[in-house]
């Protein structure tokens, strides 16, 4: 319950009027790549333990391992330090809210024109979350998103990777039941990848 998160890179696409594209690449983006050393030793990376400001979510097991994971890494060698985000990501739950509704009512707006009554209840209740906010509160979450990957970007200039919670505990014993993703809504909207 554990993941681990690699500095985000942001990559500015070829344009025509700049670079000349060949026709068989067109279009198409650049392949991945790692920003980390093929062969690295453990000891050449500063790891950091980001709790994130939901620490308090997490559940016996999360905390369990995310404290055996720190002390594994660090056994083995590695630099290893608390890496706690800055206060700007203070209310970033509520813009991940707003700008996940938003997107995904103009992602999902045919469905909800002609098909409405077969959207399950998570998807209506997130299209009308989306109509309650105006485009200047989208606008606002969208500079806050950008304030904390500014800030992030501090985070990063101290260590090389971030082991952080990917859930709250144990997945439910159900197959209803959804547990909660607050661990994992910063690092969607901050573009990071895992």
């Amino acid at each position: 319950s554990t993941g681990c998160l690699v500095r985000p890179r942001i990559r500015r696409w070829p344009s025509a009027r700049s670079t000349s594209l060949s026709p068989t690449s067109r279009g198409r983006r650049p392949a991945r790549t790692s920003s980390l050393p093929s062969q690295a030793s453990i000891r050449d990376f500063r790891i950091g333990i980001c709790r994130t400001h939901n620490w308090q979510q997490a559940q016996p097991e999360t905390v369990e391992a995310l404290e055996h994971a720190a002390k594994a890494l660090a056994a083995a060698g590695a630099s290893v330090s608390e890496a706690p985000l800055p206060p700007v990501f203070d209310g970033i739950e509520e813009t991940f809210g707003v700008i996940s509704s938003v997107e995904a009512s103009h992602a999902l707006a045919h469905e909800a024109r002609d098909h409405m009554p077969k959207l399950n209840s998570w998807i209506r209740d997130s299209l009308a979350a989306a109509a309650r906010h105006d485009q200047s509160r989208f606008d606002r979450a969208q500079g806050h998103a950008i304030k904390c990957q500014s800030a992030l970007a501090t985070v990063f200039q101290q260590c090389d990777v971030l082991i952080t919670p990917s859930t709250i505990g144990e997945a439910p014993a159900d197959l209803v039941s959804i547990s909660s993703s607050v661990f994992n809504r910063t690092w969607t909207l901050m573009h990071c990848r895992v």
